[in-house]
């Protein structure tokens, strides 16, 4: 799987979790909060985490785009800037996020509520295939 269409995955996940737990409320979605660096003191910042970060702003910021331009959030982007404003799940987004699909029956899970667990975890017990199936079923 494509680097990018695996961050993107994440990217939905974060997004829409956050829309999620936040609805019916409207937010301000920055997309520059998503990713996520690690460094502590005594590993500071270094070139190739600044330029990782930025990447990750970028693919994070049009899969915010991707989710207007479909139909699944809405909100206003002023042209150029990492936010959205009055950010809202739309009734299409709040549908497919409400879904049971198969995999997760047992557990008696909604997709909606699985994102927010995974990112509440940090994405550390989530498989990058049961992100990557939770994504396409939001898109199915």
């Amino acid at each position: 799987m494509s680097k990018n269409i695996e961050e993107f995955n994440k990217g939905v996940v974060l997004i829409l979790a956050e829309l999620y737990e936040n609805f019916p409320n409207r937010v301000q979605l920055n997309t520059n909060d998503f990713p996520k660096v690690e460094y502590s003191d005594e590993d500071p910042i270094t070139k190739e985490k600044a330029d990782r970060y930025l990447d990750l702003c970028e693919i994070y910021r049009n899969t915010a785009y991707f989710l207007l331009d479909e139909g699944y959030i809405s909100g206003q982007n002023p042209e150029g800037n990492t936010y959205i404003d009055e950010c809202v799940l739309t009734s299409k987004g709040l549908t497919v996020l409400q879904k049971v699909p198969e995999a997760l029956k047992k557990r008696k899970r909604s997709i909606g509520d699985f994102f927010v667990e995974v990112v509440k975890d940090s994405f550390k017990n989530a498989t990058r295939d049961a992100v990557t199936y939770a994504v396409q079923a939001v898109f199915n």
